[in-house]
């Protein structure tokens, strides 16, 4: 807390890093480092243990104020424009009876006059960041939302397209099995041996072909007809 009220900036960092609680309230002072920083004037200070980790709305036992309450009664510009900048709300009591803005208006003085005006543009400013970062949120969101309502949308078309294709081109397939009749092609063999008859034919060999075909027919015939006589001298030799 001395080395933050003191300005000695080497020491409150080797402090840090040797584990000091940024955060911590004195038990004499009865207020934080970054009150005793704020109190003194020393902006630097200010940020570095805020982003140590000292909180803004820690107030003082004494009155309850916090480190933006006193840099505002001090009508110190630097401090507490730097204590806002890290996100301190100068319309914020937390803890005090008022508001550090309260404050500078009943102080009706020229220097606190020109701090409110500073600090009520600030706080504006903030405000209308933080809107349109919860609007660029929200938009977000909802774009997230739609693209996947319209990629699912998409997706289900896409499988309902698919999956009546696929029916569609089972009926046709089973339409054309009922209605188109099974032909029975010729083998390559048989395409063959009809070639070379044709061939055949075409040479003059057709004849011997068909004569070769007469004469097994008549010996066929004949084979036949001997079988015959044999079977009748047979019967007739056990006739007599």
């Amino acid at each position: 807390h001395m080395a933050a009220y003191v300005g000695n900036m080497g020491l409150v960092d080797t402090l840090l890093l040797s584990g000091a609680r940024a955060a911590r309230i004195g038990t004499a002072s009865g207020c934080s480092a970054l009150y005793a920083a704020a109190a003194a004037d020393h902006p630097d200070i200010c940020r570095a243990l805020i982003r140590a980790g000292a909180k803004l709305g820690t107030s003082s036992l004494s009155k309850r104020y916090t480190a933006l309450h006193i840099a505002c009664a001090k009508g110190l510009q630097t401090v507490a424009t730097v204590l806002v900048e890290e996100g301190a709300d100068p319309y914020d009591s937390v803890e005090a009876t008022e508001s550090p803005m309260a404050l500078l208006r009943r102080q009706k003085t020229e220097q606190s006059k020109e701090l409110w005006d500073i600090l009520d543009r600030m706080s504006i400013q903030v405000g209308e960041e933080e809107q349109k970062m919860e609007e660029a949120k929200v938009t977000g969101q909802g774009n997230g939302m739609a693209s996947d309502f319209i990629i699912g949308s998409q997706r289900g078309s896409a499988g309902e397209v698919g999956e009546a294709d696929a029916s569609a081109s089972d009926d046709d397939g089973s339409e054309r099995l009922r209605t188109i009749k099974p032909t029975r092609s010729k083998s390559e063999e048989e395409e063959r041996t009809t070639e070379i008859l044709f061939d055949k034919v075409d040479e003059g060999e057709g004849e011997c072909v068909s004569e070769a075909d007469t004469n097994d027919d008549n010996e066929s015939d004949g084979e036949e007809g001997d079988s015959g006589s044999d079977r009748d001298e047979d019967e007739d030799e056990d006739t007599f």
